[in-house]
């Protein structure tokens, strides 16, 4: 697809229900740990839009926990529970 034409697919969910099935997560939370685990960064902050999405994501979500210097919860719940700030 061209590059001038990816609007439309922006934010769009890969399942049709909209909501990415759990091995799609935590496959996005291993690459995310992967970056972090191999920058040289001494600050290394992921800001995610909703902490409940690692939940489903254990070993995944253990190794982003220890690559970042901190997780930052933007939304999807309530702020004062978040437990990654």
């Amino acid at each position: 697809m061209p590059a001038d034409q990816s609007g439309p697919l922006e934010g769009e969910h890969h399942l049709m229900d909209g909501r990415r099935g759990d091995a799609e997560e935590a496959l996005h939370v291993a690459l995310a740990a992967e970056l972090f685990e191999t920058t040289e960064a001494i600050e290394r902050v992921l800001v995610i839009r909703d902490a409940s999405q690692l939940s489903g994501c254990a070993e995944a979500r253990l190794r982003l926990e220890k690559a970042t210097t901190r997780i930052i919860d933007y939304g999807g719940g309530d702020s004062r529970k978040n437990p990654f700030t």
